[in-house]
């Protein structure tokens, strides 16, 4: 810690290197605050200029002993590490519930973020376990409407006076709306993956994990065939998940029949912008989810977008296309390829984008994180 330093002072804690925890330190920034961070994995020297002091739990073995020796550092971190204004968790684990007594005596003002699957796709015990965590933060955030009430009611209103609404924003808007700028048009960008210019592309997911249900989507698609536009070409962006599961759903899709490629190379943030400006449509059919970025990109770039109403996007109703089942999807393409422009109006608007910005961009979004941790 930089002792030195006369503003606030603030930990995060969580993977130093991932998307998220990057775009905020870099966004939410200001004068009186100085960020250092306790990460589980070795800080990649391209971040390292985010943070004053990196932290890091990680360890050079593997299986058990890694966990152990996670443990053993973190406890290590948290007992030596001098005492800070915030420490602010990002996306909440079972270690920081462990050792909630220490990290409280830590800091001034504890903060815990829920991303959505550290609360969603965890056991009944380890949400019991978060307690130890959220009696002692001040804060908690939680980025929806849906997500908050789910909270809510599982923890029958305990945590009521702590919990903030706030989300991470998108900074990709600001890329897309520059690419726009630039002069690009759909039908050039397309060139640029490999799709052919006069194609109506269809993108399937954003990831290669398997909650993306993939399989069940290609077998709805191919369902649909005889109502899909002549030109419809499929887009399965691949660029990050499991190397495992993207292998196996490559090789899916090639023997599919269906039109089109998987896209496997991971794009910074302005071969997204290009890649979601590419696209027509996007069907997102997740299993769970707190609120997608990636999706929010599609329907910033004026795609329709056909998700689940599993998921719950209350704040997105008016620019989405629902299904109550995977197995609905093909009727659903049915009915917006019977009618497709009153389907394309409805996100190529400026009110849709002046939504999404208020709402999701680091512009906006910035202020109320200042607000919420002190700074004028």
């Amino acid at each position: 810690m930089d002792v030195s330093f006369m503003g606030k002072k603030v930990l995060i804690i969580g993977y130093c290197n991932a998307y998220f925890r990057r775009e905020f330190v870099r966004n939410v920034v200001h004068e009186q605050i100085q960020y250092d961070v306790l990460s589980f994995e070795k800080c990649d020297e391209k971040y390292r200029n985010l943070y004053n002091r990196v932290y890091t739990c990680a360890s050079p073995f593997k299986g058990k002993i890694q966990a152990l020796m996670t443990y053993i550092l973190f406890f290590i971190h948290i007992l030596t590490v001098g005492h800070y204004d915030i420490i602010h968790i990002h996306s909440i684990k079972e270690i920081e519930s462990l050792y909630a007594p220490l990290i409280r005596k830590k800091c001034d003002k504890l903060i815990c973020t829920i991303y959505g699957s550290d609360y969603m796709r965890v056991t009944n015990k380890v949400r019991q376990q978060y307690k130890k965590l959220f009696d002692r933060a001040d804060y908690i955030t939680l980025a929806t409407k849906t997500i908050t009430q789910d909270f809510n009611q599982y923890y029958k209103n305990r945590y009521l006076d702590k919990i903030v609404r706030l989300s991470m924003a998108i900074d990709t808007f600001r890329v897309i709306d520059q690419v726009i700028q630039s002069g690009s048009n759909r039908e050039e960008l397309k060139s640029l993956f490999g799709i052919p210019r006069d194609s109506f592309v269809i993108t399937v997911g954003y990831n290669a994990t398997r909650e993306q249900n993939h399989t069940k989507i290609f077998k709805q698609l191919m369902e649909s065939k005889e109502w899909l536009p002549s030109n419809y070409f499929v887009v399965v962006p691949m660029g990050y998940g499991n190397a495992a599961y993207r292998e196996r759903i490559v090789e899916e899709f090639n023997h599919s029949g269906l039109n089109g490629k998987c896209l496997c190379e991971f794009y910074d943030m302005e071969m997204i912008a290009r890649l979601r400006l590419s696209s027509e449509m996007m069907i997102q059919l997740q299993d769970t989810d707190l609120i997608s970025a990636s999706m929010m990109e599609y329907i910033y770039t004026g795609n329709i977008v056909v998700t689940g109403a599993w998921l719950n996007y209350t704040e997105l109703n008016e620019y989405i296309e629902e299904i109550c089942s995977i197995e609905a999807l093909s009727s659903k393409l049915k009915e917006i390829f019977s009618d497709l422009e009153q389907y394309c109006t409805k996100t190529r608007t400026e009110k849709c984008k002046k939504y999404l910005n208020d709402n999701f961009s680091w512009l906006e979004v910035k202020k109320k994180w200042l607000m919420l941790y002190g700074v004028e």
